[in-house]
């Protein structure tokens, strides 16, 4: 295996640059900031825009509907009764609706 000593383990290679190499991979990655900021800033301004006119055409529309009824949330409760009917009783349940039978 290669960068293995049995005696010392995992050899670690050091990698010398010189100032020139060191100087390009600065500005590469100076590059690399600066592209990200601009995307970014070009993102926040065509964001911003939309997230502001949603915003006031919200406020608009409620505005536009007037209040809220005011009440408790259990006023919008439908009370009902409910009767399980099961395969097998079906059939009888149709019977009646077809002669007439109402509940």
């Amino acid at each position: 295996m290669q960068g293995y000593d049995p005696r010392f383990g995992p050899q670690i290679r050091i990698l010398r640059l010189s100032r020139w190499q060191l100087w390009l991979a600065a500005a590469v990655g100076l590059a690399l900031v600066v592209t990200l900021a601009i995307v970014a800033a070009g993102v926040f301004l065509v964001v911003l825009p939309v997230v502001v006119v949603a915003g006031l055409g919200y406020h608009l529309w409620m505005k536009w509907r007037g209040p809220r009824p005011a009440g408790r949330a259990d006023d919008m409760v439908i009370d009902a009764e409910y009767t399980i009917v099961h395969r097998e009783e079906e059939r009888h349940v149709e019977a009646r609706r077809i002669s007439g039978d109402r509940r």
